[in-house]
């Protein structure tokens, strides 16, 4: 039997399974059968089988995998337990078959035919040193899933033969190859809708993603957005996330439900039956008419739980549920009436259907093999082409689950006192571990976590917070047992401990989306949805200041106490604090229509008493101007601030900015005043919003740790802070990005004989050092991989210096994605001469006859091509050490070469090439970037701009190097192979001495 067909089946037993899909693929000979009932004898196993539904544990027999065993387990469940979220006891249940097995194939089903879903687990156990947990791996399956990708990597595997190993395993397991495929398809969709109205899409080109235009935009939708692009893009963003939160909210059953059926038996696919289902003329307008009054009049529309029945105009009537929470509010563009040719919906609704919708969020240990809701985080973080200018990238769950947890520890050991070691085993491992908590010490940690105040002021697409909210559920849920519901803890903490702020619009759509779909998971019914407008915000997160005006203290009564008259700021705060609480959980169209203009008639006011005026059109609650902080989120700073400020903030270069924003953020950020980058004034504002004791965690460019322009901060950070963790992200973390990237996490608390947990590479990887090294040298340099005379030696070397990136343009070389099109062997008309990275020696470079024609032109914006005339230094990009050679005779450079233009007049360019060629740089160089075991290692851009440093020489310190090298110069274009080496033996000699490098640390 085909795969597909027989997965799309219900459970035939697991003598079928083995029949139909473990001897095709892995052959009967490689089978020993057994059939073992076991791991239900013990009490623990028995309490968790309890707890979970599971009814018994059947080992099958043994798959010899190339010496590796793989046993194979039939696992019944009760059937009051939802196959697609039975998660927390299932774990607790295969974490000690893990224990005792190497491998595992689980097959989890029902006892009865009332739930025909099945699922499929692969369970590896880690590999010693490893960081994270045994791995688990999971395709869903049965007649109501989509089993198209599990029969695909089964028949992958069956083609291997007999030649499958566990690496095969897991590559047929893999959720990001999943991922991956399901972002390019969305993303061809995507860029089909946009494209539809303005004409263009985003392509990449050379690394970057160029604009193109494919025809004229439509002459009546464009104008109707303003003939604004990003309008478009976010409004296309938004249409297409709503849909695909529906398919989430289908696998629920809570769509298509039969008039006077439960929630639950709804159609499963019921957003491509209705597009199938519809008349050539609804689907000619399908979002005017099927569509949006499904999204407004359904799901937000006024209606009563007795009304809930929907004319779908299709399908005839059925049971829609009434959502609230703002997702599918109508706006301004909504009222676009836009007419797509009818393929575009079909075509994007059969995409979907070919993937199989998860509507729980996976964990990097515990992953099931389908689309979850963190995939349109995904999106979000990856489709928007503007985004990678707006430095924001996708946090992998590994790295966003590490600081999440790392944080938690360390808050609620400040906050309990019970010791890191005891929390950190809880913090992973809730369930068990809480029985070695006395009923006191739950009781402390309870209170811990009900009270904690966490935020990220640049939530993206909501990792973090999302994260933490998983943290604190199997926390809260450990220590209540079966007194509360998982909804209703969820609902807790996302109305009492999570807050958020993101600049951008889109972003804090998807983040509330996130959210949503959270809580729907484990929802057995629908029920409205509470309102986000007032946790997860809209705002510039570094500015609370406008137009002159500081904002900060607008409920402050020691400030406006008098203004207000006899305490009216303590009023108007309690109100404040009171209407937004209220609007949380409110879901009566007219009472949260009352209490939002209550909410702006407050704000109001305060503005008003405080003589704040703001012009019209600039929403206070959501604007890109400024963020409101103490007035919003008054309940976290009314106990001293926030106790976890968490994320990934933003690496933007202000230099694109103009001259008067530039002003704005220097006169009111110290750290900014020393580098002009934004992720600088992300860590001084979080250490602004920070309680006392509270716990700053953020990823953030590893430049940070010993770049002259960040002295003043790690300055700050040694005297004022305790430092706590400095992990080094191996290259590669950030698909897209080409920032070497670290996590810091600090808390806000004076450093008592301070000692922090590093890593390098593998956060598994752990070493202690102590914070008081940090004072032992003038820039505070944070050189967590070095012994103190070597991190002395480095800042010695950064004395009086300016860094490359700041005296001269670094530009990647020509990158054609071609070469035999447009290099030739002869000159051509309007051709350039053009060498490789092989050409280049140090000193000089050989010309191999190569030419690159003028179909060159076209990719100006990928390499340094104006100006080819002039001086100007060549670096070969691969190599252990610098290799630079000079022209001035306007060659061009491919890729494989750097090009370095000097733009500050009082550096020479062959003084600048001698000490890039000195064995002293070449030496720093590497230690500031050490090699990390690359085959092929690279000088980055960044890297050159950011850390290597060039000694300021007066023209009479620099005239005798440069008439060294000129003597090379002359000497290697008579004979390249000429011995220069007294030459530059003697310019080592010089630069030691601008260096102020003594003869001992020169030998």
């Amino acid at each position: 039997m085909e795969f597909q067909s027989y997965l799309s089946q219900k459970y035939q037993g697991h003598e079928s399974f083995l029949e139909n899909i473990i001897f095709p693929i892995f052959g009967e000979d490689n089978y020993e059968s057994s059939y073992d009932i076991e791991l239900l004898d013990s009490e623990e196993l028995r309490g968790q089988s309890a707890r979970t539904g599971i009814r018994s544990i059947i080992r099958c027999g043994t798959i010899d995998l190339d010496l590796t065993p793989i046993e194979v387990f039939d696992i019944t469940v009760s059937d009051r337990i939802l196959m697609d979220k039975n998660r927390v006891g299932v774990q607790a249940v295969i974490h000690r078959v893990m224990d005792t097995y190497s491998g595992a194939f689980m097959i989890f089903h029902y006892d009865n035919d009332v739930k025909w879903d099945w699922r499929f687990t692969f369970c590896q156990m880690k590999d010693k040193g490893e960081f994270t947990d045994n791995k688990r791996y999971t395709f869903l399956l049965g007649p109501n899933q989509s089993c198209r990708t599990a029969a695909q990597n089964f028949q992958k595997l069956a083609d291997l033969h007999e030649n499958i190993s566990i690496k095969d395993i897991v590559a047929a397991f893999d959720v990001e190859a999943l991922s991956k495929a399901f972002f390019d398809g969305y993303k061809r969709h995507y860029e089909r809708f946009v494209e539809f109205i303005t004409g263009k899409r985003f392509v990449k080109e050379g690394g970057k993603f160029v604009e193109k235009t494919s025809h004229d935009p439509h002459p009546e939708y464009y104008p109707a957005f303003g003939s604004d692009d990003k309008a478009v893009r976010d409004y296309t963003k938004l249409l297409l996330a709503r849909i695909v939160f529906l398919h989430f909210l289908q696998k629920k059953g809570w769509l298509g439900v039969p008039k006077g059926g439960k929630w639950g038996d709804g159609d499963e696919q019921f957003m491509k039956h209705l597009y199938e289902r519809s008349s050539e003329e609804q689907k000619e307008d399908f979002l005017e008419s099927v569509l949006e009054p499904l999204f407004f009049d359904a799901l937000n529309g006024d209606r009563s739980s007795s009304n809930d029945v929907f004319d779908t105009k299709v399908v005839g009537e059925v049971r829609v549920p009434y959502l609230n929470g703002g997702l599918f509010s109508k706006d301004a563009l909504d009222d676009i009436v836009i007419r797509y040719p009818k393929e575009f919906f079909g075509d994007f609704l059969e995409f979907l259907y070919q993937y199989n919708f998860t509507i729980d969020e996976n964990d990097p240990n515990d992953a099931q093999v389908g689309i979850d809701p963190e995939m349109l985080g995904k999106i979000f973080e990856n489709l928007l082409e503007d985004n990678k200018d707006k430095g924001a990238f996708y946090t992998p769950k590994e790295i966003v689950q590490y600081m999440c947890q790392e944080s938690l520890i360390a808050c609620l050991e400040t906050k309990t006192g019970l010791g890191e070691d005891r929390l950190r085993s809880f913090v992973k491992d809730p369930f068990v571990r809480v029985l070695e908590f006395t009923p006191d010490e739950q009781y402390a940690v309870l209170g811990a976590i009900l009270n904690v105040k966490i935020c990220d002021p640049a939530i993206g697409s909501g990792a973090f917070p999302i994260g933490l909210l998983n943290e604190l559920v199997r926390c809260k849920e450990a220590i209540y047992g079966d007194e509360k519901g998982r909804a209703e803890i969820k609902k807790e903490i996302i109305r009492d401990n999570i807050y958020g702020v993101d600049i951008e619009k889109g972003a804090v759509d998807i983040a509330r989306l996130r959210f949503w779909l959270s809580l729907i998971v484990d929802e057995e019914m629908p029920l409205p949805l509470p309102n986000l407008d007032y946790k997860i915000m809209q705002g510039n997160s570094l500015l609370e200041w406008y137009d002159g005006v500081d904002l900060s203290h607008l409920t402050d009564t020691a400030v406006y106490g008098d203004m207000f008259g006899g305490g009216r700021a303590e009023d108007l705060k309690r109100d404040l604090s009171k209407l937004l609480k209220q609007y949380f959980d409110e879901s009566d169209h007219k009472k949260k229509n009352s209490l939002k203009v209550k909410i702006t008639d407050t704000i109001k006011e305060i503005l008003e008493i405080a003589a704040v005026v703001i012009p019209k059109g600039i929403d206070v609650a959501e604007n890109s101007k400024f963020f409101l902080w103490h007035t919003w989120f008054n309940d976290a700073f009314a106990n001293g601030g926030f106790d976890i400020v968490i994320g990934n903030p933003p690496y933007i270069s202000i230099q694109g900015m103009d001259e008067p924003t530039r002003r704005l953020y220097k006169s009111l950020f110290k750290f900014f005043y020393h580098r002009y980058d934004l992720f600088a004034c992300f860590i001084e504002r979080g250490l602004g919003l920070l309680a006392p004791n509270g716990v700053l965690t953020f990823i953030q460019p590893s430049v940070f740790l010993n770049s002259k322009s960040f002295t003043f901060c790690r300055e700050h950070l040694v005297k004022n802070c305790s430092i706590l963790r400095l992990d080094l992200l191996k290259d590669g973390v950030f698909e897209s990005a080409i920032v070497p990237t670290m996590i810091m996490s600090v808390a806000n608390r004076e450093p008592e004989n301070q000692e922090i947990v590093c890593s390098q590479e593998s956060l598994a990887k752990r070493y202690i050092i102590d914070q008081q090294c940090f004072n032992n040298t003038e820039a505070y340099v944070f050189n967590i991989n070095l012994d103190k005379y070597t991190a002395m030696f480095i800042e010695k070397t950064q004395k009086n210096c300016r860094f490359l990136g700041e005296i001269a343009r670094v530009s990647n070389g020509i990158n054609t994605g071609n070469l035999s099109a447009y290099i030739h062997e002869t000159k051509v008309p309007h051709s350039v001469p053009v060498i490789k990275g092989g050409s280049i020696s140090k000193w000089n470079y050989v010309f191999h006859d190569l030419y690159l024609d003028d179909a060159f032109s076209k990719y100006v914006s990928c390499g340094d091509l104006d100006a080819l005339s002039g001086e100007k230094l060549m670096m070969k990009r691969i190599g252990i050490v610098p290799n630079v050679c000079y022209d001035n005779e306007g060659i061009a450079c491919l890729h494989t070469i750097h090009t370095i233009r000097i733009t500050d007049s009082s550096f020479s360019p062959k003084y600048v090439m001698a000490l890039l060629n000195s064995k002293l740089l070449g030496k720093v160089f590497r230690l500031r970037v050490p090699l990390k075991g690359d085959v092929f290692p690279e000088f980055r851009v960044f890297d050159l701009n950011q850390q290597m440093p060039i000694h300021i020489a007066s023209n009479q310190q620099q005239a005798p190097i440069i008439a060294l090298v000129d003597k090379i110069l002359a000497a290697k274009k008579v004979d390249q192979h000429a011995d220069t080496s007294v030459w530059e033996a003697e310019i080592d000699r010089l630069v030691y001495d601008l260096y102020g490098i003594p003869e001992e640390e020169r030998k």
